[in-house]
């Protein structure tokens, strides 16, 4: 399946065109940081879905979730049938820091295929089964990730300023590249605060910006890259799990990225 996808000029989000029960297109939000493939809740009303409650804590502690079972979801050429899906409030969630989407395709989606996001030409690729593609793969230069800690973040090797290598979670979901205020100390990167602050599930955070000689991520490097430094342990529930940083759109939107999820294998183009 190939689908053209366009970049929201807010948040920098992947966007696709994805049909639910027929009707459509809406707009899903590609995130390969988010654990489920989920629609909103007034999408779910809009369409008359049927939902059922459900507490997921590692999502938010303070507002009920739901799941629902869509007869039809649509992506580029492909459909899925019978899909389980949360049923998310997003204003609730993140408040004015999302822009108005209608769902997102996330792990329980993405877990069964190679996904190949190519930012440059807008494109996404879904292969369901790479011994049929062998040949066309023969070439890629190829780095194991890992799942942290059993949970659906993808972990890619990162070394800064020629440092040891920490694992960030690479996220399409993610508007910017953001590193841990623990972190940037340890690798006593300047920092200097700027107006705003970091919003996520958890709450939001003061921030930083730190310039970086050398940004590396597996098999390519980029100069002069500026990250922020936050405390992600104000930002998001699960930052337990995010112990250094996280990869995001400033980075990833310059190269054709290659998910391998279930041989844990990445490569960029």
């Amino acid at each position: 399946m190939v689908a053209d996808f366009k970049i929201d000029e807010a948040s920098n989000h992947i966007i696709l065109d994805v049909y639910v029960n027929k009707e459509g297109p809406f707009k899903f939000v590609l995130d390969t940081g988010a654990k489920a493939t989920s629609i909103s809740k007034k999408l779910a009303e809009k369409l008359g879905i049927e939902t059922l409650d459900l507490d997921v804590e590692e999502i938010s502690v303070s507002i009920p979730h739901q799941i629902a079972l869509l007869q039809h979801l649509k992506i580029g050429g492909d459909i899925y049938k019978n899909e389980d899906v949360l049923v998310l409030d997003f204003e609730k969630l993140l408040g004015r820091c999302v822009q108005q989407i209608d769902g997102t395709i996330g792990f329980t989606t993405l877990k069964h295929y190679i996904v190949i996001i190519d930012y440059p030409q807008k494109k996404i690729l879904f292969e369901s089964n790479i011994t049929d593609h062998e040949d066309k793969y023969s070439d890629v230069n190829w780095q194991e990730f890992a799942f942290l800690n059993g949970t659906h973040l993808i972990g890619v090797p990162v070394k800064i300023n020629d440092s040891e290598s920490f694992d960030f979670v690479l996220d399409t979901g993610a508007g910017g590249t953001v590193i841990t205020q623990q972190l940037a100390e340890k690798l006593q990167l300047e920092t200097k605060p700027i107006p705003g602050i970091v919003k996520g599930v958890g709450g939001e955070a003061k921030m930083s910006i730190a310039l970086t000689e050398s940004f590396n991520v597996g098999m390519v490097t980029q100069e002069k890259m500026q990250i922020i430094a936050t405390n992600l342990d104000v930002v998001a529930p699960k930052a337990v799990n995010i112990k250094n940083g996280i990869i995001g759109y400033n980075f990833l939107k310059n190269y054709k990225i290659i998910l391998d999820y279930q041989n844990c294998r990445f490569s960029l183009i």
